[in-house]
C-alpha cells in the first residue's frame, strides 16, 4: 500500500543486534512519502537489511546469513502470496527482526513467524487484511461460488504455517472486526481464482494496535514500543496514515489527520 502524504523525515538509530549483540547504525531518510527512502547502513557485521515491498529476492538474499541472524525490516507490505513463501521460510530459517520506521500490511503478517522482535524508535505497526480474514469476509454465497471450497486467498495455506509457528490463527478476528473487510464480488480467471479477481472494501483502512493490544489480542512477544503507544508520535504521523481513508489506532478512528471517536465493536 502507498500512504499520501508529504514528509522528510531522518533517522539515526544505533541498535544492538538481537543475534551478535554488536551495535551498528542505521540511517534511514524518508523523503516525499513514508514509503520512499533510502537506507545506508555500516557494512561491518550488520544483519541484512530487508527494506521496501514484500519480495522473494529477501528469500535469495536470506540464504547468505547464517543460522539465527537477524534481519532489518522496513516494509509497506506486499502481496499475500509472497507474504506466505517468505513466512514458510522463515519458519526454516528461524531469524529475528527488528523493525524500524514501519511495517504494514503483509509486513505485519509475517511478524509471527520471527523467533523474536525488537521495534526500534517506536515504527509504525499496522494490520489490514490477509487470507483469513478475507475468507471470513465471504458470505455463504460466495463460498458456495467457489469450487470445493478453493478460496482465491491462500488462507488454508497461511492457517497451515501459522500452526507450525505455534500462532493462533483466530486472533485475526480481532483485526476483521476493526476494519471491516467485505467481499464486493468474486470472478474466475483462467479457471482459478486469483487476487485480482477478487474486489473487496473495508470501513477502516488499518488498524494500527498498540503493543498492549499486540500482545494481549494478537498474542506476538516482542521488546520495544510502537508509535501507537506515543500520543505524540501519533500525532506526527497520524495524517500520513488516515489521508483520505480512515484508520483505527489503539482504540480511536482518525480520518485526514482528526480523531473522529472511539471504535465500537461490531
Amino acid at each position: 500500500m502507498k500512504l499520501a502524504g508529504i514528509v522528510k523525515v531522518v533517522l539515526k538509530i544505533t541498535v544492538i543486534g538481537l543475534a551478535s549483540c554488536r551495535p551498528f547504525n542505521i540511517h534511514i531518510e524518508k523523503n516525499d512519502a513514508l514509503n520512499d527512502k533510502e537506507a545506508i547502513i555500516n557494512e561491518n557485521n550488520v544483519p541484512d537489511l530487508w527494506i521496501g515491498p514484500l519480495t522473494t529476492d529477501w528469500i535469495v538474499k536470506d540464504q547468505n546469513l547464517t543460522e539465527f541472524s537477524s534481519v532489518i525490516l522496513s516494509s509497506e507490505g506486499g502481496t499475500n502470496n509472497v507474504a506466505l513463501k517468505i513466512a514458510e521460510n522463515l519458519l526454516v530459517q528461524r531469524r529475528s527482526a527488528m523493525v524500524v520506521a514501519f511495517c504494514y500490511s503483509g509486513c505485519a503478517g509475517i511478524l509471527p513467524f520471527f523467533e523474536e522482535i525488537e521495534f526500534v524508535d517506536e515504527p509504525s505497526v499496522g494490520f489490514h487484511w490477509n487470507a483469513l480474514i478475507m475468507k471470513s469476509a465471504l458470505t455463504s454465497g460466495q463460498l458456495n461460488q467457489l469450487d470445493n471450497r478453493e478460496n482465491p486467498f491462500l488462507s488454508n495455506t497461511q492457517k497451515r504455517l501459522e500452526a507450525q509457528a505455534g500462532f493462533d490463527s483466530e486472533v485475526w478476528w480481532h483485526v476483521q472486526n476493526r476494519i471491516n473487510v467485505r467481499i464486493i464480488s468474486l470472478s474466475k480467471s483462467q479457471d482459478s481464482y486469483q487476487e485480482g479477481s477478487v474486489k473487496w472494501e473495508s470501513k477502516h483502512n488499518m488498524w494500527f494496535p498498540t503493543s498492549n493490544q499486540m500482545k494481549d489480542l494478537l498474542g506476538l512477544e516482542f521488546k520495544g514500543s510502537v508509535c501507537a503507544d506515543n500520543p505524540i508520535c501519533i500525532k506526527q504521523r497520524v495524517e500520513q496514515w488516515s489521508t483520505n481513508s480512515s484508520v483505527i489506532v489503539g482504540d480511536t478512528i482518525y480520518k485526514n489527520g482528526k480523531a473522529l471517536g472511539k471504535w465500537k465493536q461490531l
